[in-house]
């Protein structure tokens, strides 16, 4: 846009438009200071052009130039900062959904992504590891999070992407004097046979209060595989029934004495509300997890539509640094 230039004023200099902004900053006229200090020479100059009368115009204070060429320069910066900030191509927001116990290391891949891809949105949910599968076949998600292997109905479904594993531990309340216990006295515990913390070492007099997580769980799922040797699980008429790991930490929080399963990750280790039982004389720790040596142990795995072809480039950079160096040090923290 032409700016129109005022009748008797000297003509504008043509410039040289800013690289990456079309913005043009047009300077206001001060007024000359009729309060300014009798030193300061504010007299209007004349000035004759050899056509017409001279005209008068009158000159910028100087105490103000310095604070205008601050402003002019501040915006300046500002205006090309903004317009010139390049949009990366794989900027939009993306949907994972997931198991509980994937969660955390999910989390730490997706942040350290977002630094090297500002412009780059996850939004993750803990719906299981069912609702997930089910949702990335149906392409409502654009990558899940599971920690079980597929069902038989399942495969072809979604594609799986190995992350790590997991293991699911025996906590009870801190206060509780129990360190450990085998695998035997686990199914006793929870199927009914052992009904005081007496019998394990713990305070006689104390009624066990077995906790359960809900059947799709896949922290439930693995616990039974190895406690009940595969069969079918057998549990106490008094056991409590919870909904997702919040509700257990937090039922194990409030019964002192309390038995429940949970996914063995950093945070539960970290619990300092809980412990975890050694089983059979192994730790319950992630280093046990990660070197084999702890019995209950499942898969984390990521998960995308089956057909490569439909992967948006996002995810597919996603999956990437994952399997790069850097994604398997996160991970190895986990």
């Amino acid at each position: 846009m032409r700016s129109r230039a005022r009748r008797g004023a000297p003509p504008r200099r043509p410039t040289t438009p800013m690289a990456t902004a079309s913005v043009c900053i047009k300077p206001r006229v001060a007024e000359p200071d009729r309060h300014a200090p009798s030193g300061l020479s504010l007299s209007p100059t004349r000035v004759s052009r050899g056509v017409g009368p001279a005209q008068t115009i009158a000159p910028m204070p100087r105490s103000n130039l310095p604070t205008f060429l601050i402003v002019v320069c501040l915006l300046s910066v500002a205006c090309s900062g903004a317009l010139g900030e390049a949009k990366d191509p794989l900027a939009g927001k993306y949907i994972g959904n997931g198991s509980g116990a994937a969660l955390e290391p999910i989390t730490a891949l997706t942040a350290q992504f977002k630094i090297m891809h500002p412009q780059v949105e996850f939004d993750l949910e803990d719906t299981g590891s069912d609702a997930a599968i089910a949702r990335v076949g149906r392409n409502d998600a654009d990558f899940g999070f599971i920690s079980r292997d597929l069902s038989a109905a399942e495969r072809g479904k979604v594609q799986l992407i190995r992350m790590l594993d997991t293991g699911t531990a025996i906590a009870v309340n801190a206060s509780n004097p129990v360190q450990a216990a085998t695998k035997d006295q686990i199914r006793d515990i929870f199927s009914g046979r052992i009904t005081d913390w007496g019998s394990v070492g713990g305070l006689a007099g104390h009624p066990i209060r077995v906790i359960r997580r809900e059947t799709t769980s896949s922290t439930r799922s693995s616990f039974e595989s190895y406690i009940f040797d595969g069969a079918a699980p057998t549990y106490t008429e008094r056991v409590v029934d919870v909904v997702e790991s919040a509700e257990m930490y937090q039922a194990l929080r409030s019964l002192k004495d309390g038995i429940g399963m949970v996914t063995l990750q950093v945070s539960t280790q970290d619990d300092a509300t809980i412990r975890l039982l050694s089983l059979d004389g192994v730790a319950a720790t992630t280093n046990n997890v990660r070197s084999g040596a702890y019995p209950i142990r499942r898969p984390v795995y990521l998960i995308v539509d089956s057909d490569p072809a439909k992967l948006k480039p996002a995810v597919q950079a996603f999956i990437e640094f994952m399997q790069s160096p850097e994604g398997a040090r996160i991970l190895s923290g986990f």
